[in-house]
């Protein structure tokens, strides 16, 4: 039986007309390659037409490699891990070694999107969720999709 914790893509491996065994992709491995899809998103988002990024806290210009993708609610909370609104382009220092500097950071997030949006993603935090392989392979269809037209827009500038 199919659980939540596994994908309906399967990868049956075939040999000499038999069926061997069919391999079922695990939640933990999609939501590590959803991680790494999103923040590419976020990060490629936020770049200028010169190819930099600006840090959501200090204002620092910087590369592509050099951002991370920091949250205000942390990644241990599923129901806002993937939500756009928490996330924004930091530069390793504010986000590893300064603990995302939240408090700049809830300035900068009410000054984009309003006055409500800290009750908003605070309330959702507290939500359970646990994420299905279909959701996640979606949600990583999704965003490989917005990379590929902003790279495409990248391209035209």
């Amino acid at each position: 039986m199919l659980t939540p914790k596994h994908s309906k893509k399967t990868i049956n491996i075939v040999k000499a007309g038999w069926l061997l065994k069919t391999k079922y992709t695990p939640v933990n491995k999609l939501i590590k390659k959803l991680d790494r899809v999103f923040s590419e998103y976020i990060r490629r988002s936020a770049l200028t037409p010169q190819g930099y990024i600006r840090c959501f806290t200090c204002g620092a210009f910087i590369t592509f490699h050099q951002a991370d993708c920091g949250h205000y609610v942390g990644r241990e909370c599923m129901s806002t891990r993937f939500e756009e609104k928490n996330c924004a382009p930091q530069c390793h220092s504010c986000n590893r070694y300064a603990e995302g500097r939240k408090d700049i950071f809830a300035i900068n997030l009410q000054k984009k999107y309003g006055q409500g949006i800290l009750e908003e993603l605070n309330r959702k935090k507290n939500e359970i969720k646990q994420w299905t392989a279909e959701e996640l392979e979606e949600k990583i269809i999704y965003y490989q999709q917005k990379i590929k037209t902003l790279t495409e827009i990248g391209e035209v500038r």
